[in-house]
């Protein structure tokens, strides 16, 4: 059993998302899960080729509250200043 005291002002708590590297035949995916490891849906990011290249994804959920471009990618760190 869990108590708490009430607060007028909740304290706002941080998004957390699982991570999980899934291979899909000649990619490594980096996909969002569920807390049962169960990928999201439209929560695969990124993919790593066989060769090393990193693939973005288009279309991931955007409902996920992450940093995405016009495409639904995920923003590199180096690309923030564009959008």
């Amino acid at each position: 059993m869990k108590v708490s005291i009430y607060d007028e002002k909740p304290e706002e708590k941080e998004q957390e998302f699982l991570l999980r590297l899934v291979h899909r035949g000649n990619y490594i995916d980096l996909v969002i899960v569920d807390s049962n490891g169960d990928g999201v849906q439209a929560g695969i990011l990124l993919s790593i080729t066989k060769d090393m290249r990193l693939k973005r994804h288009i279309c991931v959920n955007s409902d996920l509250g992450l940093p995405l471009n016009k495409d639904n990618q995920l923003v590199l760190h180096e690309e923030e200043d564009d959008f």
